[in-house]
Order: C-alpha cells, then sequence, then structure tokens
C-alpha cells in the first residue's frame, strides 16, 4: 500500500482505503515514511495502530519509498507493508542511540534487551526517524 498524499490523516485513510481483504488480521506492519512525514511519524504510527490493531509496527524514514507499481520520491510517501503471522511471537524492543555502545560491550544484555533466545530465528532492528545510530 503506498500513499502520496501530504498530511498524516489524509495518507493513513489513503493506505486504510487500500487495504480491504476480508478475514486477514494483520499481527505487524512495517512503515516506510519520507522524509515529508519525518515529523508526523509519530501520529501516523498512532492511527494506524489504532484503526489496523498491529501487534507490532516498525517504521523508518527514507528519501523515497515505494509501493504496488511505484515509488514517491522528493514527495510525500507512506509505505505500508501489513503482515499476519500465526505462530510467531514478536518481541518489539527499543535500544536508545546512547544504549548501544554499552550493550554491544556486554552480550546477555543485549540478548535480554531484544529478546533473543534458543527459539529465536530473526531481528529486525530500525534506527529512529528522530535519532540516528
Amino acid at each position: 500500500m503506498l500513499s502520496e498524499e501530504w498530511s498524516a490523516q489524509a495518507a493513513v485513510d489513503d493506505v486504510l482505503d487500500q487495504f480491504q481483504p476480508a478475514g486477514f488480521v494483520p499481527d505487524a506492519a512495517f512503515v516506510f515514511l519520507s522524509s515529508a512525514h519525518r515529523d508526523e511519524a509519530e501520529t501516523i504510527m498512532s492511527l494506524l495502530a489504532e484503526a489496523m490493531g498491529f501487534r507490532v509496527i516498525i517504521g523508518c524514514c527514507a528519501e523515497a519509498v515505494i509501493g504496488p507499481g511505484r515509488e514517491a520520491e522528493n514527495a510525500p510517501g507512506l509505505a505500508v507493508l501489513a503482515a499476519a503471522l500465526p505462530g510467531v511471537h514478536l518481541h518489539p524492543f527499543h535500544i536508545g542511540r546512547d544504549d548501544w555502545r554499552k550493550l554491544l560491550a556486554d552480550d546477555d544484555e543485549l540478548r535480554r534487551r531484544v529478546g533473543v533466545d534458543g527459539r529465536t530465528r530473526g531481528v529486525i532492528g530500525r534506527a529512529s526517524c528522530r535519532e540516528r545510530v
């Protein structure tokens, strides 16, 4: 799903209008925002979470975002990939910019914060739209 609307509410409404599959209950969303939406990132994430009921939302800002058959470059863009992940345990986490160096030096604490255990098969991380690692 891809929207090129300027305001947060219009972009979210546009994406939601494109999302209509019956019976599909998404567990996770991967959200990509162009820099035009950077200041509205928290609002967009909240609106999407409220409307769709995602258990986890992972997002990032980019210079351009892509969606079905098109790309929003040097323009507002909101792209959302929704996923149903039955049987998958999702463990959201946040590590602030000032914590990374300390955690990289302590394997056990890093595993604890990220939620890694013997069942973990993958970890997806991101840097905040507002802070760079």
